[in-house]
């Protein structure tokens, strides 16, 4: 069997190479159906090794295209999952950090309030001693006072006495 200038024609469309690419297969599984049976050995075949040679060299004439626009939708696809890689792992990472800084912001402001309350607590308390200290020294003044009146009110009926008697 001769191969079919016609058939072997490489065309620059897809579909007709990978028509040729079929039909090339065909040819070389009808060149090994056809080879003589080896002696002694049903499943050995002789075939024509020039035959087989150019079939396979026409079949690498027509997958070369195939092939590199195949590695080049691999190479594609691997850089576009490498690139959903990193934005995804940069996502994860911003989202870890803006977890700690909430985090972060929530002990701050935990932080913040129990120092308010402290020093809230601390203001009252203060302002109590204050006022508890300002109450009793009124107290003392004013104590201190009614005795200087009194005193002085002593003075004024004595010399009020005083003056009574000398009339």
């Amino acid at each position: 069997m001769k191969l079919n200038p016609h058939i072997l024609q490489t065309n620059p469309g897809r579909s007709n190479l990978i028509m040729n690419i079929f039909q090339l297969i065909d040819l070389l599984e009808e060149e090994i159906e056809d080879g003589a049976n080896v002696l002694l050995s049903p499943h050995k075949k002789k075939v024509d090794q020039d035959r087989i040679d150019e079939i396979i060299s026409e079949m690498r004439r027509s997958l070369p295209e195939e092939i590199r626009q195949a590695e080049m939708i691999r190479q594609e696809k691997q850089r576009i999952l490498e690139d959903a890689r990193l934005q995804a792992d940069a996502i994860i990472r911003d989202a870890e950090r803006r977890a700690r800084e909430m985090t972060g912001e929530n002990e701050i402001v935990k932080m913040a309030t129990e120092k308010a309350n402290e020093i809230l607590a601390a203001a009252n308390k203060n302002a109590r001693d204050v006022r508890a200290g300002a109450k009793s020294y009124a107290e003392d003044i004013l104590d201190e006072l009614s005795k200087y009146f009194e005193e002085y009110i002593e003075i004024v009926r004595r010399n009020k006495q005083s003056l009574s008697s000398k009339n």
